[in-house]
């Protein structure tokens, strides 16, 4: 039997997955650098500041899941104050 039909589909398709990859990862490049562009100090400050307060927030969770000083309340006040600055950040509405 010969395969190398098979092979050179095989390796066409290998070119053209490489070239869709590349292609990804240059849109993901310009799109990083479209919402970030003109940023201020204050802006990355905020964006450090929120993930420090989803990775206390999980972090007390695990700790805490299992006694009486859980309060899941607490826990979803943080994170949902955390995805709203992080949404905030990222409009026309945030002054830095």
């Amino acid at each position: 039997m010969d395969n190398s039909g098979f092979w050179d589909l095989l390796l066409k398709y290998w070119h053209k997955m490489q070239q869709n990859i590349a292609a990804d990862i240059q849109e993901v490049i310009f799109m990083k650098q479209k919402l970030l562009e003109g940023k201020k100090p204050g802006f990355y400050v905020t964006l450090v500041l929120i993930a420090l307060s989803i990775v206390m927030a999980v972090v007390y969770a695990v700790l805490y899941r299992s006694s009486s000083y859980m309060s899941w309340r607490a826990f979803a006040a943080i994170m949902i104050g955390a995805v709203l600055a992080l949404g905030l950040g990222f409009t026309k509405l945030a002054r830095w």
